[in-house]
């Protein structure tokens, strides 16, 4: 998983890998449906809420946090069930196909887009260097900057490169806004999920 080093409720996670010469790319997202039920009283609270919400220094999730951040959360203490999408694209990152399946997926590591970032930028500085992902890791990027060429091709409109956080101070009294611009990584996951969503 590749989330803010914060994040608890870790609900995708990302495989790339060589098919011939074009990649397979394996994203998992967390599967709440099959421990959510339709006409469970878990279901109605969940669709009341929504979605989770996150505020400076907490967060109302949308399921239990025993659910949200354990057994749905895909953590990597154990395989958890998730809906598997099996992207295949060329080698220019084009989408030959997607195949759907329920899986149980074992995610290898939790990670930060900033200790991606740094494996990507300085390999031979980051504690990632020889882990068995760290190919997938960059080929997230090869593929991830595929996409984005693919989009602008196409036309299609980017997203800002900042994100907004507002923060707690040190005595938990104030809000503090700052401005940041988002690492490559975010992008290059963000273009995964989109091929998802599509």
């Amino acid at each position: 998983t590749i989330d803010n080093a914060h994040s608890k409720d870790l609900d995708q996670a990302v495989h790339v890998a060589r098919e011939g010469d074009g990649f397979v790319v394996a994203y998992a997202i967390a599967d709440a449906s099959f421990y959510v039920r339709p006409g469970s009283a878990l279901f109605a609270e969940a669709m009341a809420r929504g979605a989770s919400y996150y505020f400076p220094g907490f967060s109302v999730p949308m399921l239990p946090r025993p659910l949200s951040e354990g057994l749905v959360s895909l953590n990597p203490d154990g395989p958890r069930r998730a809906l598997l999408f099996l992207h295949s694209l060329d080698a220019n990152g084009a989408l030959k196909g997607t195949k759907l399946e329920r899986a149980r997926v074992q995610s290898r590591a939790k990670l930060s887009f900033p200790e991606v970032q740094a494996l990507v930028d300085a390999p031979d500085r980051s504690p990632l260097k020889g882990r068995e992902f760290e190919a997938s890791l960059r080929l997230l990027k090869t593929v991830g900057e595929k996409r984005m060429q693919l989009a602008a091709e196409k036309g299609l409109v980017r997203y800002r490169r900042e994100g907004v956080t507002v923060q707690l101070d040190g005595e938990g009294l104030s809000f503090a806004v700052m401005e940041a611009v988002r690492d490559d990584v975010e992008l290059w996951n963000e273009q995964v999920s989109l091929m998802c969503n599509a």
